[in-house]
């Protein structure tokens, strides 16, 4: 965190004595990938695909705001075409749609029609875990227009339906390619 503040200042300061254009992204938790499953949207969707019965996941306390990879890459567009009106900025990109991660697996469950049971806590607590992060992008909408366009439950379809179908399409491999 403190290298991310300080990265943002020097942009921050080299925009102001050099011009230089620079424009920081605090972002929130992105979903979407298409070839990682290791976060925990992803993650939740293809453990629940992989086992009916049981998966481990870590802390269910924790408040997260989500962007759909879309929508993020549409943020990072829009300021690339604003023009002067973003140079030097900070801004925080993420709708204001804090869950905690219980909820956001329940969310999943419920799409999935799943009934296993989660074992929560499987994951040491990290070093200064923060419990509560929901950010706004009203600064970005104010100065841009740009607002995101896919809701957390439209996102949590598309990317179910990724993974099913990748599944889906895995099973049915031959095992000799």
């Amino acid at each position: 965190a403190v290298a991310k503040v300080a990265a943002e200042k020097f942009i921050q300061y080299s925009h102001f004595a050099y011009g230089f254009p620079g424009v920081c992204f605090r972002q929130t938790n992105a979903y979407g990938r298409k070839e990682n499953d290791y976060f925990v949207i992803e993650a939740i969707i293809t453990k629940m695909l992989k086992n009916p019965e049981v998966i481990d996941v870590g802390r269910k306390e924790p408040v997260r705001n989500f962007i759909h990879i879309d929508d993020l890459i549409e943020a990072w567009l829009t300021v690339l075409r604003s023009g002067k009106e973003t140079e030097g900025e900070v801004f925080n990109v993420g709708p204001a749609n804090g869950v905690t991660i219980f909820e956001l697996a329940q969310m999943i469950a419920k799409k999935l029609n799943w009934n296993g049971k989660i074992n929560w806590n499987t994951r040491e607590l990290r070093p200064g875990e923060i419990f509560y992060l929901n950010s706004s992008n009203e600064k970005l909408t104010k100065i841009t227009g740009w607002e995101p366009k896919v809701s957390l439950d439209e996102g949590l379809n598309r990317a179910i339906a990724f993974w099913r179908d990748r599944f889906s399409r895995l099973q049915w491999k031959s095992p000799l390619t």
